[in-house]
């Protein structure tokens, strides 16, 4: 990895330093806000939820709190009328019970073998065969309580089409000068029971369950009319007053409390979806904005290190170019302060490096020059000792001629040497030279070369370094 990143140029790592910096503070930001959303979303659905929970709560409490007021009326109106036989007194207050409150249909007292004693019910079309029916004996098995029944036909009421629910408890009435317990039977109306559970805003899908003490519907107000149904179930295995669930693939959030005197269990089910969808729809806008802000920032950071790197290239290729060409123009960059700075010391080291070249030239070339003149100084007098010494023996052997020629020719040799300050002459000068030489070699020599000098004419002018 460490290999990797060293192959990759400035702009690239500043690139890719600067859009993962800015990819990890996005996501972590958006993050953050979207999941401060969906709890904040989350606490306002169980806030909505918990309201219009205690609302419909609160209605179901007024309406059987309405019923036990009147069953509690009525159970000291009964006690204090039967004890003086005044049973039309009794009929009367219950019928006008009966108009008090809209929910109440029929009103009854019957005795613990299904008699009826008293019963704002017409006599034909009542039904007193009531004594094995189980929610009638159930009153009498837990007496002094209130038992409310699942919603069903009026049992008591033969010429009754409604679906009420039948509200029992044990009573003392006096029959023929003695306390008897019997049942005070109240029919209700299902209308509003209905109309307040179907009015409840729960959402499209939402909905509300009630379960007796023994884990069975009572009433719901969607399809689920059996305990095998997902709401059901769910209601009666939760441990919790609230909490959520799945129902039919639906989200839900659901809040189990219980009605007053009925022991009933109303769970509500609050429809999560909109919520949800809400949520899908900013999480895929946090997404859109989130990619949308990388690219732009991937952009700007480009545009950035394109901006740092640009005059950098500049100057690395004019540097990889120094090195071929040593004698370049300065370099003229503009941008970044530091990179300014950096080619200006970079003009100022490559001006520095050519006054040395040029300094170390022209050192090289005196001292090529100085090594030329001091190897002439060594050649000249070594020739001039041994021409000396021919000349001598040359003499001595009476050669006058070979004598004179080789004066002649050492004379004009030396003649040339010293002829010009210059250390280039011309070709034609340097020729003779030669000549000279050659001729003084040959006489030396004793004629055992021979030689020919062959040059073109037009070569002559050109000027060469005097030897």
């Amino acid at each position: 990895m460490q290999n990797k990143l060293n192959h990759l140029s400035i702009g690239k790592i500043l690139l890719l330093v600067s859009v993962l910096i800015i990819t990890v503070s996005l996501l972590v930001s958006n993050l953050i806000t979207f999941w401060r959303f969906s709890d904040t979303s989350n606490e306002m659905v169980e806030e909505t939820s918990s309201e219009i929970t205690s609302q419909i709560l609160l209605n179901y409490n007024n309406y059987t709190d309405n019923v036990i007021d009147i069953a509690h009326f009525l159970e000291l109106e009964i006690l204090l009328n039967t004890e003086q036989n005044q049973m039309d007194t009794l009929e009367a207050i219950f019928q006008n019970a009966e108009t008090v409150d809209s929910n109440v249909l029929s009103i009854s007292l019957f005795s613990k073998e299904g008699d009826a004693v008293v019963s704002t019910i017409d006599p034909l079309y009542l039904n007193d065969s009531i004594a094995g029916d189980a929610w009638f004996n159930r009153t009498f098995e837990e007496a002094n309580m209130f038992h409310f029944t699942s919603p069903s036909s009026d049992v008591l009421n033969t010429n009754s089409s409604k679906r009420v629910i039948h509200m029992t408890k044990t009573v003392n009435y006096y029959h023929n000068d003695a306390l008897k317990t019997g049942a005070l039977t109240m029919a209700l109306s299902m209308d509003n029971f209905e109309s307040m559970a179907q009015g409840a805003n729960l959402g499209e899908h939402g909905h509300i369950v009630f379960i007796d003490e023994h884990g069975e519907v009572v009433y719901t107000t969607n399809d689920c009319d059996d305990d095998a149904c997902e709401s059901a179930a769910y209601a009666n295995a939760m441990n919790e007053t609230s909490g959520r669930t799945t129902i039919e693939d639906v989200d839900m959030f659901v809040s189990n409390t219980t009605l007053n005197h009925t022991r009933w269990q109303m769970v509500t089910f609050f429809d999560e979806s909109p919520t949800r969808a809400i949520q899908q729809t900013v999480l895929i806008t946090v997404m859109v904005v989130l990619s949308l802000s990388i690219l732009f920032a991937a952009l700007l950071s480009w545009a950035a290190s394109r901006r740092i790197t640009k005059p950098l290239n500049k100057l690395k290729e004019h540097m990889l170019t120094f090195e071929e060409n040593t004698f370049l123009e300065p370099l003229t960059i503009e941008g970044q302060q530091e990179v300014v700075v950096l080619s200006e010391t970079f003009n100022k080291m490559s001006e520095e490096i050519k006054r040395l070249v040029k300094r170390v030239y022209r050192e090289q070339s005196a001292k090529r020059k100085n090594q030329f003149i001091a190897l002439q100084n060594q050649i000249n007098p070594h020739f001039l000792y041994n021409t000396l010494d021919s000349i001598l023996y040359l003499s001595e052997q009476q050669k006058n001629d070979d004598v004179k020629q080789m004066v002649a020719s050492l004379s004009k040799f030396f003649r040339l040497s010293i002829s010009t300050e210059s250390g280039v002459v011309a070709l034609s000068e340097e020729l003779k030279h030669v000549e000279s030489y050659l001729a003084i070699q040959r006489i030396r020599y004793q004629n055992t070369f021979e030689y020919t000098i062959d040059c073109d004419a037009s070569l002559k002018t050109f000027k060469v370094l005097k030897l």
